[in-house]
């Protein structure tokens, strides 16, 4: 199993907002109006702590933007924007890497791909000690070149209705990636959700010959692709979840809901009814995640594709006597393996 840390990966669980957006996951972070900022720290217990990235909140107590980036190559900023009832409207990327590391990453990828056999230890180890780490916080974000977004619509009962998921080509043009989609009833209650992913995975980029103009073009190529969608039917005690792959049904998924509205369980299934994973979750008697376990994963999910597993299959959540979450201990069955932390600046 591969040690992995993916970035804003652990708030999945425990900021999801059942009848709000579930996917993407796009929750913001809440610390209170009294917050300035939050800095998060990650280390695996025989690495050093590195300080992954920042939250930043305004003077109504929003996360306002997220820093990332303080022990990479490349910065990253993430803001939020909201509507005047304080619903999130948009998520805005905005990436920034200095000129030499703009070149070194260019010089990267020329040996790579010159090289069959790649001693990955050895290139990255050459690479990490040239790179320059650059403090998020002194970018000039206006500067910066615009990334990934998300936009929510909203129908004219301020419903959600529509969240697009735009992403970038390397070349800089965008394009529309995925979408979710929300049904409701005539109470106004939310009944079913619909998230199809319309990016396709065998699109290629390539420099496309001008004999008119005798230059290289940037072109993009469709080889293949696959269209994914999953549907939502929401009840009071359980969300049934059905996946498909080009129209064709791959699987279904149960989350199971307590009293109070919150999921315990999320198990997903094939389409001959076999479990392929099942986590369970625990709360505390303020109702927030106290515990994540991954009881079992076979590997695949609800599309039957692979997955690359995070090490560990436990998470236990702290919280400070004002419900602010401060720490994540991760955990491989019974055995301690990471530590997440939170620093907390008041303002």
């Amino acid at each position: 199993m591969t040690k992995k840390f993916i970035p804003l990966l652990i708030f999945q669980s425990l900021l999801i907002s059942l009848y709000g957006q579930e996917y993407p996951y796009v929750d913001t972070v809440n610390y209170g109006n009294t917050v300035s900022h939050v800095y998060r720290y990650f280390h695996y217990d025989d690495k050093p702590e590195k300080l992954i990235d920042s939250f930043w909140f305004n003077d109504e107590g929003r996360h306002e933007f997220t820093l990332f980036g303080y022990d990479y190559e490349e910065q990253i900023r993430t803001s939020f924007e909201y509507d005047h009832d304080g619903a999130l409207t948009k998520v805005i990327e905005r990436s920034y890497q200095s000129t030499k590391n703009d070149s070194l990453s260019k010089i990267y990828l020329e040996e790579i791909n010159q090289d069959i056999e790649i001693d990955w230890d050895a290139i990255h180890a050459k690479y990490d000690s040239m790179y320059e780490y650059v403090n998020p916080e002194t970018v000039n974000w206006q500067l910066a070149k615009q990334i990934p977004k998300l936009i929510f619509r909203r129908d004219i009962l301020s419903r959600d209705s529509i969240i697009e998921v735009h992403r970038r080509f390397h070349s800089g043009e965008s394009y529309l990636a995925e979408k979710v989609y929300f049904l409701y009833n005539e109470e106004n209650e939310l009944i079913a959700k619909k998230w199809i992913n319309i990016e396709h995975p065998n699109i290629i980029e390539f420099n496309a010959f001008k004999p008119s103009v005798a230059v290289f073009e940037d072109s993009i190529k469709l080889i293949s692709g696959s269209a994914q969608a999953k549907t939502y039917d929401i009840s009071k005690d359980l969300i049934k979840i059905n996946y498909y792959v080009n129209g064709r049904f791959t699987g279904y998924e149960h989350q199971i809901l307590n009293i109070d509205g919150l999921i315990t369980d999320e198990i997903v299934f094939d389409t001959k009814g076999h479990t392929l994973s099942h986590f369970i979750n625990t709360y505390n008697d303020q109702k927030l995640l106290e515990r994540r376990y991954r009881k079992y994963h076979s590997g695949y999910n609800g599309f039957s594709y692979s997955l690359d597993l995070l090490w560990g299959n436990i998470d236990k959540y702290i919280y400070d006597s004002l419900n602010r979450l401060i720490r994540i201990d991760g955990f491989e069955n019974e055995k301690h393996i990471s530590t997440t932390r939170f620093e907390i600046f008041e303002k």
